[in-house]
């Protein structure tokens, strides 16, 4: 699927994992199995290491830190599997209805570890939390497009780069009151 999902054929995949086009559908019913089978291994994959990367470390001193912290394991664990991204968060949507709903649905889990994260913590470093659970997810939507642009087209430069926009931004989506 190097020219994406959209203009790849079933017999193009075949000849490009080396295999004939009868063998293919051995495997799978259609190409759009395949890239659910490929977005079930990047979803569990990007749940696995990031829950197991926000665990991970030292305790940070200060809400902004734990923040950050967050962001950038997000952001790692996307740039350790470029592919992957872009198959879960991008390709994907390609597959139609199925497609796209699998995409937010799998947003929409990772803005409310944030959103839980946020009114769990925030309340031990006293910092402001989201107001609204759209508020996340608006925020982790920005993240992952922000992400995306980076493994596309290499702006900004590195992952490490989006992590103080990002934890502006989220502290922006953030209430004081």
């Amino acid at each position: 699927m190097r020219d994406g999902y959209a203009v790849a054929s079933a017999e193009a995949i075949a000849k490009e994992a080396g295999m004939s086009k009868k063998t293919f559908y051995e495997h799978f019913s259609s190409k759009d199995e395949l890239l659910f089978e490929l977005f079930d291994k990047a979803a569990w994959t990007f749940i696995r290491e990031i829950t197991s990367a926000w665990t991970a470390g030292p305790p940070a001193d200060t809400y902004e830190q734990h923040t950050s912290a967050r962001i950038a394991a997000l952001l790692n664990t996307l740039d350790e599997h470029p592919e992957l991204a872009q198959i879960a968060f991008l390709e994907v949507q390609a597959a139609g209805e199925e497609g796209r709903e699998r995409r937010d649905e799998l947003i929409a889990n990772f803005a409310s570890a944030s959103y839980y994260d946020n009114h769990e913590m925030a309340a031990k470093f006293g910092a402001p939390v989201y107001r609204e659970r759209d508020d996340a997810l608006v925020a982790i939507y920005a993240a992952i497009e922000m992400a995306l642009r980076q493994i596309r087209l290499g702006q900004p430069e590195t992952m490490d780069e989006l992590v103080p926009l990002l934890t502006r931004l989220m502290f922006g989506a953030l209430s004081t009151t």
